[in-house]
């Protein structure tokens, strides 16, 4: 048995998306990247670097699919965890190039966070089928497909 930590909701502009329940934390990363430029010879702190880009933020979330009867899909049916697993796989991180791939975190320190689901990794345990679990990171910001 296992005690559910949260409860959060990825969808998309056509309500579309996942609910997930933590089982750990939440990582957030900020960062801002540079190019560093250094010259032969030199020693690091030498070098200069030139900020070509904003600001980047991640998310990163570790969460449990499992199988309680309860549609875990949001605007979809997903109940079993074989069910949840190709949601999330086929529907939320593919990209079929027909939906808004920009999607809305909401739980915890988040409300309304838009973000791009940038990986996913199931985490196979053969023990219990009943459950999964799954780490997601996702990048803040809007995907614009060109």
């Amino acid at each position: 048995m296992f005690i559910v930590v949260d409860y959060w909701t990825l969808t998309n502009s056509d309500n579309f998306g996942l609910k997930m329940y933590l089982i750990g934390t939440d990582e957030e990363r900020i960062s801002k990247p540079v190019t560093s430029i250094s010259w032969a010879g030199c020693k690091p702190s030498d070098n200069l670097l030139m900020q070509l880009q904003g600001m980047e933020m991640t998310v990163d979330l570790d969460f449990r699919m499992y199988d309680n009867g309860e549609n875990k899909a949001i605007n979809g049916s997903a109940v079993t965890v074989d069910a949840q697993r190709i949601w999330l796989r086929d529907k939320v991180f593919i990209d079929d190039g027909k939906m808004d791939t920009s999607w809305t975190l909401t739980g915890g320190a988040y409300s309304g966070l838009v973000v791009v689901v940038t990986d996913v990794m199931f985490h196979n345990k053969h023990d219990d089928p009943l459950s999964l679990d799954v780490s997601i990171r996702m990048t803040v910001g809007k995907q614009v497909l060109l």
